[in-house]
């Protein structure tokens, strides 16, 4: 898993699993 830009400008996080669900 590594840091990705979902829809909005959010911060970059390690862990893309805490994103994953937004």
């Amino acid at each position: 898993m590594g840091p990705q830009h979902r829809e909005i400008g959010t911060p970059i996080s390690t862990d893309n699993a805490s994103w994953g669900g937004l």
